[in-house]
């Protein structure tokens, strides 16, 4: 008999969970494509529209991926002041994989709903 829908996203929650992973960002590999943002150390602030898990201790950033201002500017309240988009240095069409242990913060839906 085939496994239910619910059935597989609970385990793979599950899997997730157990690996240490943010809620939200098992929320952006379950719900998708929705509006992300996450705070890579050395990097910056980077908004994407899902996420997929990339192997132990890393996941992928899919969709719309984009960087928005980069280390050099980032100050506390930069995230909610003018949001410069800065061009990656590759347009990244297959999605950007990162450490789990380089993400500082995650947001769900930045903008609000």
């Amino acid at each position: 008999m085939a496994e239910s829908k619910l059935d597989a996203e609970a385990r793979e929650r599950l899997m997730l969970e157990n690996e240490g992973w943010p809620s939200v960002l098992i929320k952006a590999v379950q719900d998708q494509p929705y509006d992300y943002a996450v705070y890579i150390a050395g990097v910056g602030v980077i908004r994407f529209s899902g996420a997929e898990y990339a192997g132990r201790g890393w996941v992928r950033l899919i969709g719309d991926v984009r960087l928005i201002g980069d280390d050099q500017d980032h100050e506390e309240s930069s995230f909610h002041k003018g949001q410069r988009r800065i061009s990656m240095p590759f347009p990244c069409p297959r999605g950007l994989e990162v450490a789990i242990s380089q993400i500082l913060w995650l947001a769900d839906a930045p903008e609000g709903s």
